[in-house]
């Protein structure tokens, strides 16, 4: 059984048109400190909103919410990890309250990148795809265990649009290539 996407797409749409920002927060705060995995993952699943909305997280709350998400993408439950990935693929461009912390999130999710789960292997892509066009920083450190994917024949057809817009993405923000590197990159093309 999958993560309800749908489901959670649709209450985020009706929080987001009624302002329920507030009251969702405390809902949010409450699920999390649950020792129940359920209501982890509804709590997770309720962060869209939450995150999209200017200035809706406070410095603590972010820094709260951060863990968590770090956490949730360390777990070993497929419904955490959907969740998680789901909240981050899904987010808007003007979703600063996380985007600042693009580094910690790439190196978490990139070991998802290669899971033998297709589900959370094309999400974590999606995440990461995400998080990528989010920046305008160097991540020139990530250009090279990207490109090693395909060297090593880890990308496959479902998740290859992704990789090609994360390949191009950091092409873009990466000051130097060896050549060859670009000598790769032009064979492959």
């Amino acid at each position: 059984k999958s993560f309800p996407i749908d489901l959670f797409e649709n209450i985020n749409t009706v929080i987001t048109q009624r302002n329920m920002i507030d009251q969702i927060k405390q809902i949010f705060f409450t699920l999390i400190q649950s020792e129940n995995e359920d209501q982890l993952i509804v709590g997770i699943g309720l962060l869209n909103p939450i995150l999209s909305s200017q200035n809706s997280v406070n410095e603590e709350e972010k820094s709260i919410i951060m863990n968590l998400l770090v956490k949730a993408l360390q777990s070993e439950n497929t419904h955490i990890l959907e969740a998680c990935l789901n909240v981050i693929s899904n987010l808007n461009e003007e979703s600063n309250n996380i985007t600042q912390d693009i580094v910690l999130l790439l190196k978490t999710i990139f070991v998802h990148l290669t899971s033998n789960d297709q589900t959370i292997r094309y999400l974590a892509y999606n995440a990461y795809n995400f998080l990528i066009r989010s920046s305008d920083n160097d991540l020139f450190e990530f250009f090279n265990p990207i490109w090693e994917l395909h060297l090593k024949g880890s990308v496959d057809e479902m998740v290859m649009p992704s990789y090609i817009k994360i390949i191009s993405s950091l092409i873009k923000l990466t000051e130097e290539l060896d050549d060859k590197t670009i000598d790769e990159l032009l064979n492959w093309l």
